[in-house]
């Protein structure tokens, strides 16, 4: 029993001490975006671009430029006894092209997320708790966008950090 627990402090101790760090996005991304075409729901591609364009302009990263085609599917995910709406249920799908001025075409990819609301007494409510979940939606398809970018691009080229 002795010589089991002395074991596995050994290896836990040892398993710690390897020295393997987290890297950040920051540390990852060697580009930043110089242009974004977006068509479609205008709600979806105001946020993305807000999100997309954090990036700092740096002469040393690569530019690349985004196309980005999204679609909102609304549809009816529930209903009651009386055949009220209860609930609905919000698609989006995004197609994202990757381009860049010297390299051309790097890389293109779907995404897609989806989520539902209830429906509330008051008409507002409702359209505030749609807005909410587009809002949540659209925020992690960004972060999803901006690290596919990275994979891509660290995959065209190997990155020093």
């Amino acid at each position: 029993m002795i010589k089991n627990f002395t074991l596995s402090l050994f290896i836990l101790l040892f398993l710690t001490g390897c020295g393997f760090k987290v890297t950040t996005v920051q540390k990852l991304s060697t580009y930043f975006i110089s242009e974004i075409n977006t068509t479609g729901d205008n709600r979806i591609n105001y946020t993305l671009k807000n999100k997309l364009l954090q990036n700092e302009k740096d002469i040393n990263k690569i530019p690349v430029n985004v196309n980005i085609k999204t679609t909102k599917n609304k549809s009816i995910k529930e209903k009651n006894i009386k055949n009220e709406i209860t609930k609905y249920n919000i698609n989006i799908n995004i197609n994202v092209n990757i381009s860049s001025i010297d390299k051309g075409i790097l890389g293109a990819f779907v995404l897609k997320a989806n989520g539902s609301f209830d429906v509330n007494t008051q008409y507002s409510e409702t359209m505030n708790s749609e807005k909410k979940l587009i809002r949540k939606l659209s925020d992690n398809l960004a972060d999803q966008i901006q690290n596919k970018i990275i994979s891509i691009l660290n995959n065209k080229w190997s990155i020093k950090v």
